[in-house]
């Protein structure tokens, strides 16, 4: 608790760089990185995706169902420029 702690409208800040929390994260885990540096990335071209359309037309309720199945997640552009800090 100090300068470094989220006070009323005050950001969590440490020399002028704003911190965010991430709630994902395991506990006493640090990452460090610059937005430019990530991305969001997926695997649409591979060949296990699956893109499904199934007009319903026999229930008679007009609903058009769907089902895509890929996976997605974060991806950076420079490693060496992404921090990960767990102490042991």
């Amino acid at each position: 608790m100090g300068n470094n702690t989220t006070v009323g409208n005050k950001e969590l800040d440490y020399i002028g760089v704003r911190i965010e929390s991430i709630g994902g994260l395991p506990t006493n885990t640090m990452v460090a990185y610059r937005v430019k540096n990530l991305g969001f990335a997926t695997n649409l071209e591979a060949d296990l995706n699956e893109v499904r359309v199934s007009d319903d037309t026999e229930r008679q309720d007009g609903n058009i169902r769907t089902t895509m199945k890929f996976s997605a997640g974060a991806g950076y552009s420079f490693g060496s420029e992404v921090v990960y800090y767990k102490p042991a």
